[in-house]
C-alpha cells in the first residue's frame, strides 16, 4: 500500500524550524516577516498529519472503489445470485474495510459504511438464494457500493482542499527564503 510517510516533511519543518529560529535571533523581534515565518511553520506543522492520513485514504478508498466495481460486475455481468466477492477476496478485503474504518472510529461515515457492509454480507448467505433474497442483496451491494464512493469522493475532495491550502504556504515560504538571501 503506498503511503505518505516516506515523504520528507520532517526535514522540511526543521529546516524551515531552524531558518525561522535564525530570523527571530537576528531580526527586529517587531518584524513582520518574522511572526509570519513562525505562524506559517506552525501552520504547516499542524497540515502534515492529516495530508498524510488523507493520502494514505485516498489510496485505501481508490482499492475499496476498484474491488466494488469487480464485484458490481460480477453481479451484473453473470447475473449471478448476488453481488459479492469471489470467496478467496473476502475475507482480505473484509478485514482491510473494517480497518480503514476503525482507523476513524468516531466518524459518522465509519459506522455506516460497516453496518452497510455487514447488511450486504447478511444478504448474500444462502445458496441458491430466492428471487428476494437476491433483490435484498442487489439493493444492500448498490447502498453499500454508492456508500463506499461517497466516501472516496470525500476523501479527495478534502485532499484536494488541503493541498490548496499547502500551496498557499508555498508563497510565506518564498518570503523566508527571500529574507535569508539577504
Amino acid at each position: 500500500m503506498p503511503t505518505l510517510s516516506g515523504l520528507p516533511f520532517d526535514n522540511l519543518v526543521r529546516a524551515m524550524s531552524n531558518m525561522a529560529r535564525y530570523i527571530q535571533d537576528n531580526a527586529d523581534p517587531a518584524d513582520v516577516t518574522s511572526q509570519q515565518v513562525t505562524g506559517d511553520l506552525t501552520a504547516f506543522s499542524m497540515l502534515q498529519p492529516q495530508l498524510v492520513d488523507l493520502v494514505d485514504q485516498h489510496f485505501e478508498w481508490q482499492w475499496v472503489d476498484k474491488e466494488l466495481a469487480g464485484a458490481a460486475n460480477l453481479f451484473y455481468d453473470k447475473q449471478g445470485p448476488a453481488a459479492k466477492m469471489p470467496k478467496k477476496k473476502w475475507p482480505q478485503f473484509k478485514a482491510r474495510f473494517i480497518q480503514l474504518c476503525d482507523k476513524h472510529p468516531q466518524d459518522g461515515w465509519s459506522k455506516e459504511l460497516k453496518d452497510r457492509l455487514l447488511l450486504w454480507e447478511q444478504t448474500t448467505l444462502s445458496s441458491p438464494p430466492t428471487s428476494d433474497e437476491v433483490e435484498a442483496s442487489e439493493s444492500a451491494f448498490d447502498e453499500f457500493h454508492s456508500a463506499s464512493e461517497m466516501r472516496f469522493f470525500e476523501v479527495d475532495d478534502e485532499l484536494n482542499a488541503l493541498c490548496s491550502r499547502l500551496t498557499e504556504l508555498a508563497m510565506p515560504l518564498n518570503s523566508l527564503l527571500s529574507v535569508i538571501k539577504r
